[in-house]
């Protein structure tokens, strides 16, 4: 298990992290990726419950004008033409927004649950010796690059990391991997 471990990769700053992992952490991220699901789904209920509701009372009201019954007969086949084509393009519309927002829940839990599950890992890799000490780098759209740079501060002063030097960069700010 630890020889396999993802932190090494975390650890050397000039490397790419090219995991194939959907999660890094299933129970929080799936909690996100649930929340955005949810709300797309309420967002595109709530847009087909008005867009259906105006169709009909737009058809109610035509039911008080003056018309011949082969002109009513014409207005009733439009309307109802026109609203399976509304139910087919909220239909489309419901489908790819939530799968776009479930899509995008994921890259956000990603950049919010990979660098703690990673920074999580690490430490216990590093408890139990099966990791040698280094500099911690998220990718660098991940949030908590501070953490990061905190942990590392917290490496240098426990004598885990070497002293920075005046021109050294990155890993005491949280460091950025491609």
């Amino acid at each position: 298990m630890w020889d396999r471990l993802q932190v090494r990769i975390m650890a050397e700053p000039g490397r790419k992290n090219r995991r194939r992992n959907v999660y890094s952490n299933p129970k929080a991220q799936s909690k996100i990726i649930l929340l955005f699901f949810l709300l797309a789904v309420l967002y595109a209920g709530v847009n087909w419950y008005i867009s259906l509701h105006t169709i009909r009372e737009l058809a109610s009201s035509m039911d008080a004008l003056p018309l011949s019954e082969v002109a009513r007969h014409d207005l009733d086949v439009l309307v109802s033409e026109r609203t399976y084509v509304l139910n087919l393009q909220l239909t489309l519309f419901t489908v790819l927004s939530t799968l776009t927002v479930a899509l995008g829940g994921l890259l956000l839990s990603h950049r919010i649950g990979g660098p703690i599950y990673h920074l999580r890992t690490y430490m216990k890799g590093l408890a139990a010796g099966h990791v040698a000490p280094g500099p911690v780098c998220f990718r660098r759209n991940d949030f908590f690059h501070d953490l990061a740079g905190a942990f590392n501060a917290l490496q240098r002063k426990q004598g885990l990391l070497p002293a920075r030097g005046a021109g050294d960069e990155g890993p005491e700010t949280g460091g950025e991997r491609q």
